[in-house]
């Protein structure tokens, strides 16, 4: 009984891993999601209390307005897809991009 429940929760949990996958994938080609991938490279503050990105909840809100704004600058530079390309060829260590 156990075995059959240990491999529907494999299961469960590989479905879960693609459909984020796919979420992000999707999230990617969109400015915000060039926003987040910008904000885990280039905000060094602590996130404790030196920035407010993890405590806001929309893009109005002042960090994640200014990592919009470094979002649309980049895009109207080199479009969305090349900016993504361009984080994927990074691949920093340590920094989920």
């Amino acid at each position: 009984m156990k075995n059959s429940i240990d491999k529907e929760i494999a299961a469960a949990e590989e479905k879960l891993k693609k459909l984020k996958a796919f979420k992000e994938g999707e999230q990617r080609h969109t400015e915000e999601g060039l926003a987040e991938r910008l904000h885990s490279l280039l905000c060094f503050a602590n996130h404790i209390d030196g920035c407010s990105w993890e405590y806001e909840e929309d893009w109005e809100k002042p960090r994640h307005r200014e990592y919009l704004e470094k979002a649309y600058a980049v895009a109207n530079a080199i479009g969305l897809e090349a900016a993504n390309k361009f984080l994927d060829a990074l691949k920093v260590e340590g920094i989920n991009l």
